[in-house]
């Protein structure tokens, strides 16, 4: 083997190996900047929710949820029982952004946006469950008259909403489905323990 072959086969060695540490290099550098996302993603969320249990916040970001969509998510029963019985009318709608006002939702926020789109067309089925899990996170930090009030102001709003469009003269009728979502809302307080 002549010198200069040697040469080569050491230069293509170290250039590969140059090369392989450079790739690992970058691998360990986008892990780490996922984990600093993480980490801010989870602030966010905390800072958001009030919320300190790193397993709630946790499910929250593998749901997807961050802190715009978690600060839209105390609306969600009431989109849900509107949504209930297949579409939302003009009654429903008008209750259930009365009811988000009062809870802080301004026009033009993120918050709002959402519920807007929500009003649009039925959230997808993981918002409930990240609904249930903000909830319990809550119910955490909560004493159980604060609970209470929670649970009872809750399902009144979200039974206002249900009783906008039906009965008589629209008020007063709460449909089967109706009556059914806001069972699976209570169950949410129920199951926290």
């Amino acid at each position: 083997m002549t010198s200069q072959h040697s040469d080569s086969m050491h230069g293509r060695k170290n250039s590969l190996e140059e090369q392989f540490f450079r790739n690992e290099d970058a691998k360990l550098l986008e892990k780490l900047r996922a984990l600093k996302d993480a980490a801010t993603a989870r602030e966010s969320l905390a800072a958001a929710t009030g919320i300190t249990n790193s397993a709630v916040l946790d499910k929250l970001m593998d749901l997807k949820i961050d802190g715009n969509v978690a600060a839209a998510l105390p609306v969600l029963p009431f989109v849900e029982v509107a949504w209930a019985d297949g579409k939302i009318d003009a009654k429903e709608r008008e209750v259930l952004l009365a009811h988000a006002r009062k809870s802080g939702f301004a026009p033009g926020s993120k918050e709002n946006a959402l519920l807007e789109m929500w009003l649009d067309s039925r959230p997808a089925a993981h918002f409930f469950e990240a609904w249930a899990t903000l909830v319990r996170g809550l119910c955490e930090k909560l004493n159980a008259t604060e609970i209470a009030t929670l649970r009872t102001t809750l399902i009144d709003r979200a039974r206002a909403v249900a009783s906008a469009s039906g009965g008589v003269l629209g008020i007063g009728k709460v449909s089967a489905a109706e009556t059914t979502m806001l069972a699976k809302f209570e169950r949410v307080f129920d199951q926290r323990r």
